[in-house]
């Protein structure tokens, strides 16, 4: 290779590197955590939401503790949220058991031999639900669900450049 092609591959690493290196990042984030509470008691295990507005595209969201606590997660765990102002939504959706589409939760054990299984079937069982016949669990939401509403919750918060603290109170009430 002459001294040319030598420097011009110098020049094409360099310029390479400097590149791949000048590219956005990571925005930074600020800590933002707080207590949970719907009528003044913690809410455990409830999803919160910080959805961000306009001029800032990097939303958050976090798990509440057994205590109501959380800490905001924008890119990993726990790290916060990137400065700017926030709509917030919380949900804790439970799921009910699911129901046995016969009706009978705890259905007597059919003996597997052919007079058995036959018998089985001579009392109206009919095999495994067909189509659509099995019932679906039943789910709800533990808070209210104006809350889950980007809409209607009215909870907004602006995440600044230092440590924040944000206990979000829910009430049951109006």
């Amino acid at each position: 290779m002459n001294k040319t092609h030598l420097t011009r591959f110098f020049v094409l690493v360099t310029m390479t590197s400097i590149v791949c290196g000048c590219g956005p990042g990571t925005p930074k984030t600020y800590p933002v955590t707080g207590v949970l509470s719907l009528d003044d008691k913690p809410v455990p295990d409830a999803t919160i939401t910080f959805i961000a507005d306009a001029g800032n595209n990097k939303s958050a969201a976090t798990t509440s503790d057994a205590q109501g606590k959380y800490a905001i997660s924008t890119f990993k765990q726990g790290d916060g949220a990137v400065p700017g102002s926030y709509k917030i939504i919380v949900a804790k959706y439970q799921k009910g058991a699911e129901e046995n589409p016969y009706g009978d939760n705890n259905p007597p054990e059919v003996e597997q031999t052919p007079e058995a299984i036959s018998a089985a079937y001579g009392k109206g069982y009919a095999g495994p639900p067909k189509g659509n016949a099995a019932k679906a669990p039943k789910e709800w939401n533990d808070v209210p669900a104006k809350y889950s509403d980007m809409a209607q919750s009215g909870l907004t918060f602006t995440v600044e450049a230092k440590p924040n603290t944000f206990d979000i109170k829910l009430s049951s009430k109006n």
